[in-house]
């Protein structure tokens, strides 16, 4: 299992960086480098509220852009 973006929402710094599509391509090169490897996206405090949302729509954006996400944590 791997976690591969941890608490996307607060630890921006990646995207603020690199852009949004950088994330997108940490999950198509986790996969290519462990293609059996189940692929988490993390974030803590989102079972309920406005980061609850903000998390949904962060996934189904990264799922529409091509990124393989196993589960949430």
């Amino acid at each position: 299992h791997w976690d591969v973006f941890n608490e996307p929402l607060r630890a921006s710094r990646y995207r603020d960086l690199l852009g949004d599509s950088i994330v997108t391509w940490m999950y198509q090169r986790a996969r290519q480098l462990d293609p059996d490897g189940k692929l988490f996206v993390n974030e803590y405090n989102i079972m309920e509220g406005p980061d609850a949302d903000d998390l949904k729509v962060l996934i189904q954006d990264l799922l529409a852009d091509g990124a393989e996400i196993d589960g949430i944590g």
